[in-house]
């Protein structure tokens, strides 16, 4: 049955009741996303050179060189920080850690379970490989985010049997394309933030089936699935059906008719505090879901205990005067294009010299073919011919490549030492820790702070999400301190609950370890040693040595151990001795050639 324009309208738009907060809401997330069109476009950029292979595709190619060749230092120095960043985040397996406020949450046994199930949702969920991703984003777009959500994710089998696959919180990398927030602000934890995802139908409704707290319920997924089916179904095919559409998209409703078309949903979701002006109504920390720019979701109030809206951003450094971020690899964009424009320039040159031309001056012929012995020119009195060459200095070695390759490495403030590059000179390992220590300080500050505001407040949605979600019990693995055996334990709700907090220890402890090994190798190494010798427990620094060096799942230290290995090794040498001599005195005997015959 054919459905008149109005009809369709009337569909697209929101309930009048609805309208003008949902309008106010809309209007908000686009002033934020026209606020940031020239950082967008920096982004935009700053990546297509990351990508690059040649400059056809970067800003270079407006250039009026034939060669295109790209040294891609951006490119490098990505991967770079990437790296660094995943082996400081994440050095060893322990770096997940649970810090109690008080004598009971501090516990063997309470500390076990808290950092078992942690470690647990941890390693299920992939978090390590979403942090990879995180730390892309920090160092291409000078910002990483998250949300977390509860989930309950299951499987049913052809024979409709339920399997459950996993229960816990997931952590959701957030595109920094579509993160939005006040850059007025007066701080980022204060801005009104608006993530911007994209859906297909199907992709909606099985996060309505298995998330805790979907964007929307089963019933306005109904309401939307009809909604949209009435919409197809009204523009149809053919003359009438094409007029009607072009008439929505007169009206401003061709982009979200797109979406229609396409089964895509768009869904945006505001975080943080709104006045509702229409119902003169104040909504603090709230979460406000608009499907479609037409029906809202959800409206409530988000009840985790930290205030953190589940939302969790680190900004590598921001813009002047606003909350707009910047990354380590914005500011060598320019450089990057001088580096390949200087390149290309010199082999245009070179290209061009190879077959200098010719100068002729005066009366001159030319004989035989160019190229063999008996090509030769023949001048009248007067006449010359010369090679068109530039000066020396234009076709010698570019050193202003090298100068611009190591100001990119120091205005990007790319880890060296820590991640194998070497500076000039011989040097031992301990002197490497404490040139990195001096020359990394900036990159370890901003590792500390991805850690301390990203890592650390995910870590405690696993734990908070766990204790209010946690319906039973759950089975999580653990490794046996002494002897790292596997090992299973349950954990309830109640074990979960504890006056403390987690805490993400790998940057800092990499940190702390590597400056007090540096720093306990030189006391040793100088002339003070020997004072200190009979002050000094052995135990103990035995032990420090094993926990700095990360070596203690090897189990080679052991107090008094090489005295009794000694003492062992002595016994058996004499008893090998014994044995031969006693098998040398039976040949004799009995006549038989001795060894030593």
């Amino acid at each position: 049955m054919s459905t008149d324009i109005k009809t369709i309208v009337r569909m697209m738009r929101p309930l009048d009741a609805e309208r003008e907060f949902i309008d106010m809401m809309v209007n908000d997330f686009d002033q934020m996303e026209m606020g940031r069109a020239t950082a967008d476009a920096e982004s935009r950029e700053l990546k297509t050179y990351i990508d690059a292979t040649d400059t056809r595709t970067t800003t270079n190619d407006k250039l009026p060189f034939k060669n295109s060749t790209t040294i891609n230092k951006i490119g490098q120095l990505y991967n770079n920080h990437v790296t660094s960043y995943v082996e400081h985040l994440m050095p060893n397996s322990d770096w997940v850690q649970w810090v109690g406020n008080d004598v009971d949450a501090m516990t063997k046994e309470k500390r076990k379970a808290i950092e078992a199930y942690v470690k647990g949702k941890v390693e299920a969920s992939n978090l390590e490989g979403v942090i990879e991703r995180l730390a892309g984003d920090f160092t291409s777009m000078g910002v990483a985010a998250v949300h977390t959500r509860h989930v309950k994710q299951l499987t049913v089998t052809v024979e409709n049997q339920v399997i459950p696959n996993y229960t816990g919180t997931i952590t959701e990398r957030l595109d920094p394309n579509d993160l939005f927030w006040d850059v007025t602000a007066s701080s980022l934890d204060k801005a009104r933030k608006c993530i911007r995802q994209l859906y297909t139908m199907g992709s909606l409704k099985r996060e309505v089936e298995e998330s805790t707290n979907p964007p929307i319920t089963a019933e306005q997924f109904a309401q939307l699935r009809n909604d949209r089916r009435s919409v197809r179904e009204a523009i149809g095919t053919g003359y009438h059906g094409k007029r009607k559409y072009e008439s929505l998209s007169s009206q401003g409703f061709g982009t979200m008719m797109n979406y229609t078309n396409e089964g895509l949903v768009e869904v945006l979701r505001f975080f943080g505090d709104f006045y509702d002006e229409e119902k003169d109504e104040l909504l603090l920390n709230h979460e406000i879901v608009i499907v479609d720019r037409k029906m809202i979701g959800r409206k409530e109030a988000l009840d985790n205990w930290n205030n953190s809206q589940n939302i969790h951003i680190t900004v590598y450094e921001f813009r002047q005067d606003s909350l707009a971020p910047i990354g380590p690899l914005h500011r060598v964009v320019g450089l990057q294009y001088k580096l390949d424009k200087r390149e290309n320039f010199k082999e245009d040159l070179h290209d061009r010299f190879l077959v200098a031309p010719l100068l002729k001056v005066g009366d001159v012929r030319e004989k035989g073919m160019r190229g063999t012995d008996t090509h030769e020119f023949q001048a009248e009195e007067g006449g010359s011919v010369s090679y068109l060459t530039p000066p020396p200095e234009v076709l010698s070695p570019d050193q202003q490549l090298s100068t611009t390759l190591a100001l990119m490495e120091d205005l990007s403030h790319a880890p060296k030492e820590s991640i194998g590059q070497r500076t000039p000179g011989e040097k031992t390992k301990f002197e490497v820790q404490l040139i990195d220590q001096g020359q990394n300080k900036v990159y370890r500050r901003k590792v500390k702070k991805f850690e301390r505001e990203l890592v650390t407040p995910t870590l405690n949605d696993i734990l908070e999400q766990g204790r209010h979600h946690l319906d039973a019990t759950d089975v999580v693995k653990t490794y046996g301190e002494d002897t790292g055996a596997v090992s299973f334990l349950t954990v309830t709700a109640s074990d979960l609950n504890g006056n403390g907090t987690m805490v993400a220890r790998g940057a800092t402890l990499f940190a702390e370890k590597a400056l007090a090994l540096q720093t306990m190798s030189a006391i040793f190494a100088s002339p003070v040693a020997s004072l200190l010798a009979p002050n000094v427990s052995r135990k103990k620094l035995t032990a420090a040595i094993e926990d700095l060096g990360d070596l203690g799942k090897y189990e080679i230290f052991q107090f008094g151990i090489g005295l009794q290995e000694d003492a062992e090794l002595q016994r058996l040498a004499e008893s090998t001795q014994t044995a031969t001599a006693t098998a040398n005195a039976t040949k004799e005997e009995v006549g038989g050639p001795t060894d030593a015959e």
